[in-house]
């Protein structure tokens, strides 16, 4: 599942206070799909009822300091939910994990939808913007659906080895807010900071390695063999059963393992976003949370352990 567009706006851990603008996203998605907005409102939702990444470019345009006029970046906001919510549902489709089979009868709604929005935006500021964000936008899908592919192909391979490909595999299929930040760059004649782009890429690697610790059942038995169900196959050469993954993953030392690996990599991160040149404290909170959170559960598995 792709971690970006399920993590921010499901909980209250999102970089920046959510900002739903949810009636203008609605009064939006009727304007262009008056037959079916109602669903497509269900769809560019998350769990809490806030739109997807409906925050990000708030943030991104205030962390990095990028000048836009207010409906413009009203603009960029619906068509970004559009796209986090095609990214969201394009994920589940692949992975079988639709909560409605006709549900992907919508992922051309949403795409057109996006790039209804971002052309409109490109148009008002500057035409010539149009071919750069045609271009910017085939390559980061293109790249999403080969991450979804290669994925599926590693994960298939219930006894293959960590692949070094796999961590392109895993931001590929979170690469919409790269997308976001690429294209706020361009709109606003800044090239993009190599250096967020790296703490960004990074974060949704880190991200994903930690919904996988929590997502370790579901995953066997959907027979989505991530790179810690693999690790904990090594240790026996063989696809265990569920008790067996069970006692590997709660006693074996397996989570201790990847908590570390996660732990360790957004501390990392920390360091980085520390270096830059302008301040970024609602991404440095977001990170420290995530940090603190894995090692809350972390420190909870090992008292549990010792007290066994």
């Amino acid at each position: 599942m792709s971690a970006i567009a399920e993590t921010d706006d499901q909980d209250n851990s999102s970089p920046t206070p959510t900002n739903p603008h949810i009636a203008a996203l609605d009064d939006r998605l009727r304007e262009l799909f008056p037959a079916d907005s109602a669903h497509l409102s269900i769809l560019c939702k998350g769990l809490g009822g806030a739109p997807y990444g409906g925050n990000h470019p708030d943030f991104f345009a205030h962390a990095c300091g990028l000048s836009l006029a207010p409906e413009h970046l009203e603009r960029i906001r619906l068509g970004y939910v559009m796209l986090a919510a095609y990214y969201f549902l394009f994920d589940a489709a692949a992975d079988n994990h639709l909560q409605h089979p006709t549900d992907s009868l919508y992922l051309p709604h949403l795409l057109t939808g996006a790039l209804t929005e971002f052309t409109l935006v490109c148009l008002a500021v500057d035409p010539a913007k149009l071919v750069p964000l045609h271009t910017l936008v085939r390559r980061y899908l293109a790249a999403n659906a080969s991450a979804i592919k290669n994925e599926q192909l590693i994960s298939s391979r219930p006894l293959l080895e960590d692949q070094p490909e796999e961590f392109y595999s895993i931001v590929g299929r979170s690469n919409a807010v790269l997308l976001l930040y690429d294209l706020l760059s361009l709109i606003t004649d800044r090239a993009p900071d190599d250096r967020v782009t790296d703490i960004v890429t990074w974060l949704a690697y880190y991200i994903q390695m930690a919904d996988d610790l929590g997502d370790w059942r579901d995953d066997y038995k959907n027979g989505r063999y991530t790179s810690f169900l693999r690790r904990c196959f090594a240790r026996h050469d063989a696809v265990i059963d569920e008790p067996g993954l069970e006692e590997e993953v709660l006693l074996g030392g397996a989570f201790e393992e990847r908590s570390a690996i996660v732990i360790n990599g957004l501390a990392a991160l920390l360091d980085k976003i520390d270096a830059l040149p302008y301040r970024m404290e609602a991404l440095q909170a977001y990170v420290t949370r995530q940090k603190d959170r894995i090692y809350a559960v972390l420190k909870d598995r090992v008292t549990a352990k010792t007290q066994a």
